[in-house]
């Protein structure tokens, strides 16, 4: 089994190289030390994060105004090379009934009658042509939650678009990175995937319980990707978490126990990496 590079980050305005074009023939990226490398140069990503098909809408925001085209132009234009969508699990595992709810599609015809996962076939398609690699993000499991769940799975069920009660587990998580993996990999801009959003409330990391300790849920769905597709050769991203109360058994003095934003205390992985 191929161990997980764990990278723990914060993916919003990030720097880019002037000097290094991303691009299929020389995208092999890889994590050493902290260092992004593609085609063996180092590289930062100039990313947004493009919110919108993890909400009822299932797609992409903006699309209710201007085309497609016209925001990857001016991301293009702007100089980003990178960015996060989120999405919801429940688009990943009922992949032909999400429809997008909203697009104006006077400006963006060739978008009509398209699932919402086609739909974000058309981005990473038009994405990769023009420099821009993506990072998914498992942002949550349903549509219809406003706030991120604090752990990987559900305590209860949840009512999806169809209206079934459904309750998520590791299983499901897998699953659907499964899906989504298998989905784009063959697109070179498949940059890396993050696993959950911002873990929070019972959520630990190295404490070795089960039931909330992330650091062993997050090896073990980013070793299962890495099992299912060792042809991808993408990053996987794994947040932090919001408190530690156990972390005395990880020998820091004091880390992880202050209160940090969801997903944002990262003082226990430097004293304990992912198993």
């Amino acid at each position: 089994m191929a161990p997980i590079s764990l990278i723990i980050f914060f993916f919003a305005a990030l720097g880019v190289r002037a000097d290094v074009c991303l691009s299929k023939s020389s995208f092999a990226v890889s994590s050493t030390n902290g260092r992004l490398e593609a085609g063996g140069a180092a590289i930062t990503i100039k990313g947004l994060n493009w919110w919108g098909m993890e909400t009822g809408t299932f797609h992409v925001g903006g699309l209710q105004t201007q085309s497609l085209t016209f925001y990857l132009d001016f991301l293009q234009k702007n100089g980003f090379n990178g960015l996060r969508i989120p999405f919801a699990l429940d688009m990943a595992l009922n992949p032909t009934k999400r429809f997008p709810q909203g697009i104006n599609y006077n400006v963006n015809p060739d978008l009509q009658g398209l699932t919402a996962l086609e739909v974000l076939d058309k981005i990473f398609a038009g994405a990769a042509s023009r420099g821009i690699v993506i990072l998914l993000d498992q942002h949550r499991f349903d549509v219809s939650q406003f706030d991120s769940t604090p752990l990987w799975y559900t305590t209860s069920c949840i009512t999806n678009p169809d209206g079934k009660c459904v309750s998520y587990t590791i299983a499901d998580d897998k699953k659907g990175w499964d899906f989504m993996v298998n989905r784009y990999k063959s697109y070179w801009n498949l940059f890396g995937v993050d696993l959950a959003n911002e873990p929070h409330g019972a959520t630990t990391w190295g404490t070795g319980v089960q039931s909330t300790d992330w650091a062993l849920a997050s090896a073990e769905i980013g070793n299962y990707i890495i099992d299912a597709h060792p042809d991808w050769k993408g990053l996987i991203f794994v947040e932090g978490i919001e408190s530690n109360p156990s972390c005395q058994i990880l020998g820091c003095d004091g880390c992880g126990t202050d209160g940090h934003w969801w997903g944002g205390s990262l003082e226990d992985s430097a004293a304990l990496a992912l198993p």
